[in-house]
């Protein structure tokens, strides 16, 4: 809309409204517990996405202690939920004992080497959001959600392509550089890589050649995200402002306002692929009021 006051600036009648971005890989293998990998983004503090990580231990039926953690402990914290055979529902870490082995906030009531599901701290579940939903945990507690964009970008196919072979490419496609390796700026221009560009991992750039490269680079084709769109689930305004009974706070803490999203594909919902790179947009209310003195 023009501005009503006619001036060159464009200005909103909202009290310090603030933009946020939040982007973030989706990752459900990733055995940190939240589904996604690299979250960038000011003012948003915890991302959660559907998460696959697991443990395998032994339980003892009326014991809180999880023994013979193969894979050790170093991923797990006191807080995480858990999940698995013989594990109550609403169990969490209680602390960690040792490098193979932890106790929990309830006792086991079955004995046996199970495995157990585990999220990040601050986690709704113990594997985190069903597979087509997004959970996000904002620092500030903001008054009010204006409106959001969302965008997302295709991840890898997951086979990896040597440049130095023969026939491995198809010109006129795009590829994704993975591994630069040992091949040289000029390597990769051989194949497609535009003149004068740096190679680096994530790079895309469109094959002049079939292979024949020289080097160790390794790129994979484009695979497809499974997402069409990403939308708010309920009223967001709800979850913000005067329905938080806390304290809200900076420096990296949740203030407890949070947002769900759901993945949708055309009209079905999705689970967007591994390796996903998902870009949201948040126009929000800020909280804070700037006083300025004389």
């Amino acid at each position: 809309m023009a501005n009503r006051w006619f001036t060159q600036f464009f200005g909103t009648l909202h009290k310090k409204p603030v933009m946020l971005d939040c982007n973030f890989v989706v990752d459900n293998a990733n055995g940190n517990g939240y589904g996604v990998l690299n979250l960038k983004g000011a003012g948003v503090y915890r991302v959660f996405m559907h998460t696959t990580a697991a443990f395998t231990g032994t339980t003892t039926n009326t014991s809180a202690t999880v023994t013979g953690i193969a894979s050790g402990t170093a991923t797990l914290f006191p807080g995480m939920p858990l999940s698995g055979t013989g594990v109550p529902a609403g169990t969490l870490i209680s602390s960690i004992a040792s490098s193979s082995s932890i106790v929990m906030t309830n006792a086991a009531t079955a004995s046996g080497t199970v495995s157990i599901n585990y999220a990040a701290v601050g986690s709704p579940t113990p594997t985190g959001p069903a597979a087509n939903y997004i959970y996000i945990q904002f620092q500030d507690n903001f008054n009010a959600y204006y409106f959001g964009t969302s965008g997302f970008a295709s991840p890898v196919s997951g086979t990896p392509i040597s440049i130095s072979g023969s026939s491995v490419m198809t010109i006129g496609n795009p590829y994704i550089i993975v591994s630069v390796g040992t091949s040289t700026q000029a390597n990769w221009a051989a194949v497609g890589l535009p003149a004068g560009q740096i190679p680096t991992v994530g790079q895309s750039f469109i094959a002049t050649a079939t292979g024949g490269g020289t080097g160790t680079g390794i790129v994979e084709a484009p695979s497809v995200s499974g997402l069409t769109s990403i939308e708010l689930v309920g009223d967001p305004n709800q979850s913000f402002g005067a329905n938080f009974n806390g304290a809200s706070f900076l420096g990296g803490g949740w203030s407890g306002s949070y947002m769900v999203l759901q993945c949708l594909n055309g009209s079905t919902p999705a689970a967007p692929a591994n390796g996903t790179v998902i870009a949201l947009s948040f126009f929000m209310g800020n909280s804070y009021i700037q006083v300025q003195g004389d």
